[in-house]
């Protein structure tokens, strides 16, 4: 999945009305594929999504339509990012920066923070000449691009 691909997939999220929010995005490879894992907030638990066509919903209208899900538990046991602080608007932008001016980064990984009753709040993982750098606002990221 491309940047532009990626950004797709988030920006369609919007017509799930906050039932579905990233709880994280990975790129284990620079070129490779995407996993996005989704959080159903309806019907408390996680999903993976690698492909855009898997965010549309199933015939009712309902839900994405992705092979699996899984209790929301099993993910609420990892880790999450510490100073998670970017918003949704955010990481668009970013995702939007890396079209057109990401030269010689990647980035690795979108982290959210899992908070129960507001939005969550957004880390980003770039990566560069195979060091990584953490961003946690959009300011971060953009200090950080500018000075590599």
């Amino acid at each position: 999945m491309t940047y532009r691909q990626l950004r797709l997939l988030f920006a369609g999220l919007a017509r799930y009305d906050g039932r579905l929010s990233v709880l994280t995005a990975r790129n284990d490879v620079p070129v490779g594929l995407w996993t996005v894992v989704l959080r159903d907030h309806v019907r408390h638990s996680w999903l993976g999504i690698r492909r855009i066509e898997e965010l549309a919903p199933d015939e009712q209208g309902r839900g994405p339509l992705v092979p699996w899900e899984r209790p929301l538990a099993e993910f609420e046991a990892l880790a999450q990012p510490e100073d998670a602080a970017m918003t949704w608007l955010e990481v668009l932008w970013v995702l939007g920066a890396f079209q057109h001016s990401g030269r010689g980064w990647s980035l690795g990984a979108i982290e959210a923070s899992r908070p129960t009753r507001v939005e969550p709040r957004y880390r980003l993982v770039l990566q560069r000449a195979g060091i990584r750098y953490e961003a946690d606002s959009y300011v971060a990221f953009e200090q950080i691009v500018a000075a590599g």
